[in-house]
């Protein structure tokens, strides 16, 4: 279906743009210690609340130091195709999270690759990165459903 007038609200676009670049980090912080490290890690943190606030602000300030160009480059492509097409999927979601992880990967690749910088290979940042950008844009889609920015029913 063609999306209406109020469908393709540039507030809207600008909304999405904005929690994309400022709540994607954070997500892709908490989430980037792995799956393994994760499950030991939260339960320290349960446990230990008051001694395990150190851990989660370093998670938090990482987060913020990789994933702000990434979650930045994610959000204006959300918010392009919010604009264009008054919301946007799942699958768009994931592959704006992938285009902003692709863009910092090359960043770091031209930057290595510029001043031979011996042991540095772009791929491991891309096999390391890759899955945390795409999770934190599929939870970013999800909460923008959830608080009402975008259309739940999108795929």
């Amino acid at each position: 279906t063609t999306p209406t007038r109020s469908d393709r609200s540039w507030r809207r676009a600008i909304g999405v743009a904005l929690f994309v670049a400022l709540v994607g980090p954070a997500i892709g912080g908490l989430m980037f210690p792995g799956p393994m490290y994760l499950t030991i890690m939260w339960s320290l943190i349960l446990n230990n609340a008051t001694e395990s606030l150190p851990i989660v602000g370093a998670m938090l300030l990482g987060g913020y130091v990789v994933g702000m160009l990434p979650a930045f480059v994610a959000g204006l492509i959300m918010g392009f195709v919010t604009w264009r097409r008054g919301g946007i999927g799942y699958w768009g979601a994931a592959f704006a999270g992938a285009c902003g992880v692709i863009f910092l990967v090359a960043l770091i690749a031209f930057q290595s690759w510029q001043q031979e910088v011996p042991n540095t290979d772009p791929r491991y940042f891309l096999i390391v990165l890759a899955p945390t950008g795409i999770a934190a844009a599929i939870i970013c889609r999800f909460l923008l459903a959830r608080l009402h920015l975008l259309p739940s029913s999108r795929v």
